[in-house]
C-alpha cells in the first residue's frame, strides 16, 4: 500500500509490516522517517539490525541470507537495504521479488532509495515491495511549500513564533531543506517565554556561531577558503551526513554552470536569478562566484560533484582517503584554487 510519511507514522502506531520502501527526493525527510520507523520496529521487538548497501559488485544473495539468519542475541531483526540509484537491476529485481514471496516473520525489510520515476513504479520489484508492505514516497518540498513546512517544524519543536518567522527562515535558506532544519533546531534552543518575532529570528540566524552546511556553501561562493575548510571540519566533527551536504553542493554548482555558460555567451544573467530560485539576498554572492571562475571551471567543478556522488554510492573508487577530503577539494576549487580540479 502507498503511504505518505505522515500516514506511515499513524499506521506504525498500530502494527508493523514485513516490508517498507522509503523513497523520494528529500534525503533529510527520508532519514528522519527511517529513524522513526527504526524506533517503532525496535519497540516491537526487532532488536538486531543488519545494513546492506547496493553498490558495484553487490551480491544479491546476501539479501536472502540476511532473511534466513539471526544472531544468538536477538530473535527478530531489521534489514536495511539502501539502493541509492533506485535501480536494482535484473538480479536485484529478482531478489526483491523472491524476498517478498518468502520473507520471514522474524525480519522486517526496509528498502531506502532515491526518487523512483513513475514508469519504474510499475515495475515488478516495486509492486512486489508495495504489495508485501508499504511504499512511502517522500515528495520534494516545493518552494511555495517551504514556509508551511518550516512552520510545522517550529511547532513540533514547541517554538511559539509569530506568523512571519517561517517566511523569514524560508527566505534565508532559499529552498535548502537541510539548512531550514538546522535553523529551526538552532532557534528552538534559543526560545524563551516571549513570542519569537521575525526580527529576533533574523538576528539569531545572523549572529549564530554554529557552522552549517549552508554556511559552507556561502563560504565557497565567497571564495573564503580558510572559512570553508573550518566549517567542513566542524561538520565532519559533528558527524553530519555527507550525502546531505553533497546534495547542497550539487544544487548550487548546477545553478552556477547555467549562469556561467550564459555569461560566457554574452547573455545578461541577472534575469536568470529568479528563474533559478536565487533570491536577491544572495545575488551578489552568486555573481561574485560566477565572475571568479570561468564557465569551463564551473562545468569541471560540477562534474567533480557528480563524480563524488558516484563515489558515495560505491560506483567508483575514492580518489583520496575519505569522502570529506573529496568535498574539501571541491570546496577549495569553488573558492578559486584551480589546482584542486586536477
Amino acid at each position: 500500500m502507498k503511504l505518505s510519511p505522515k500516514q506511515l507514522h499513524s499506521a506504525s502506531s498500530e502494527t508493523t509490516l514485513p516490508v517498507y520502501h522509503l523513497f523520494g527526493a528529500e534525503p533529510l525527510i527520508i532519514e528522519e522517517t527511517l529513524s522513526a520507523l527504526r524506533k517503532h520496529c525496535t519497540a516491537a521487538g526487532f532488536i538486531e539490525r543488519e545494513k546492506l548497501h547496493v553498490e558495484t559488485g553487490f551480491n544479491w544473495d546476501t539479501l536472502g541470507s540476511a532473511n534466513q539468519s539471526l544472531s544468538l542475541f536477538a530473535s527478530k531483526k531489521i534489514i536495511e537495504l539502501r539502493i541509492p540509484n533506485s535501480k536494482p537491476g535484473d538480479k536485484g529485481s529478482k531478489a526483491l521479488i523472491e524476498y517478498c514471496q518468502s520473507h520471514s516473520d522474524d525480519t522486517i525489510l526496509i528498502v531506502i532509495s532515491g526518487a523512483v520515476e513513475r514508469a519504474a513504479q510499475n515495475s515488478k520489484w516495486f509492486k512486489a515491495l508495495d504489495a508485501a508492505g508499504a511504499s512511502v514516497e517522500v515528495a520534494a518540498v516545493k518552494k511555495h511549500e517551504m514556509a508551511t513546512w518550516i512552520d510545522q517544524r517550529l511547532k513540533a519543536k514547541k517554538v511559539v513564533a509569530e506568523a512571519g518567522v517561517a517566511q523569514v527562515i524560508a527566505h534565508y535558506v532559499e529552498g535548502n531543506l537541510l539548512a531550514a532544519a538546522q535553523q529551526v533546531n538552532f532557534l528552538s534552543l534559543q526560545k524563551d517565554q516571549e513570542i519569537l518575532t521575525s526580527a529576533k529570528a533574523q538576528a539569531f540566524m545572523s549572529d549564530q556561531a554554529r557552522f552549517t552546511a549552508f554556511a559552507f556553501i556561502d563560504a565557497c561562493l565567497a571564495g573564503d577558503a580558510n572559512r570553508a575548510s573550518r566549517i567542513l571540519n566542524s561538520l565532519q566533527g559533528e558527524k553530519a551526513e555527507p550525502i546531505l551536504l553533497l546534495g547542497a553542493l550539487a544544487r548550487e554548482t548546477r545553478k552556477l554552470v547555467i549562469l556561467a555558460n550564459a555569461q560566457a555567451t554574452g547573455q545578461r544573467i541577472a534575469p536568470l536569478f529568479q528563474r533559478l530560485g536565487i533570491w536577491s539576498s544572495r545575488s551578489k554572492l552568486t555573481q561574485s562566484a560566477v565572475n571568479r571562475i570561468s564557465a569551463i571551471g564551473w562545468n569541471r567543478i560540477h562534474s567533480k560533484v557528480t563524480g563524488l556522488d558516484r563515489m558515495i554510492k560505491g560506483q567508483q573508487p575514492l580518489q583520496n582517503k575519505t569522502i570529506w577530503e573529496e568535498m574539501e577539494r571541491i570546496g577549495l576549487a569553488m573558492c578559486g584554487q584551480a589546482a584542486m580540479l586536477r
